[in-house]
């Protein structure tokens, strides 16, 4: 928790966003600092994030792959990792599922956080990629 509190407020972080499962190291973070008279960040806890048998999903889980460099050996662009991870516990007013970096930042309201766990689903996640690869032009392509 020190070392957190420590370089949050070197990196100069306003606002922390994390599992659900770090509610009970928020007070404790608080306290540090206060006693420093630091300005805490903002802090937003999230659902948790689970696989498709709506287990929790963890670094252990091997139903899905662990780290974004595999991703992108497999051939995942960046825009459709970036939007997918955005839709995991928030949902934009509206149908719309594909936005760019640019529109994902200027939409984004935190009220539309989910109180309920999210999916991680590998077939969206796909079916994302796809959209985002048939929009390249065929230098980016190729």
């Amino acid at each position: 928790n020190f070392a957190v509190v420590i370089d949050d407020h070197l990196m100069k972080i306003t606002h922390v966003f994390r599992g659900e499962e770090h509610l009970s190291n928020t007070p404790k973070q608080l306290m540090i600092y206060d006693y420093f008279g630091w300005e805490p960040p903002q802090f937003g806890h999230l659902t948790l994030i689970v696989n498709e048998n709506r287990k929790k999903l963890s670094k252990r889980d091997e139903s899905i792959i662990q780290f974004v460099s595999q991703y992108k050996e497999l051939g995942y662009l960046p825009e459709a990792l970036f939007n997918f991870f955005a839709l995991l516990g928030w949902s934009p007013e509206g149908e719309e599922e594909i936005f760019s970096k640019e529109e994902l930042i200027r939409i984004f309201d935190v009220s539309r956080l989910s109180k309920s766990p999210s999916m991680f689903d590998t077939k969206k996640l796909t079916w994302m990629n796809n959209q985002y690869i048939k929009k390249l032009d065929l230098d980016r392509l190729v």
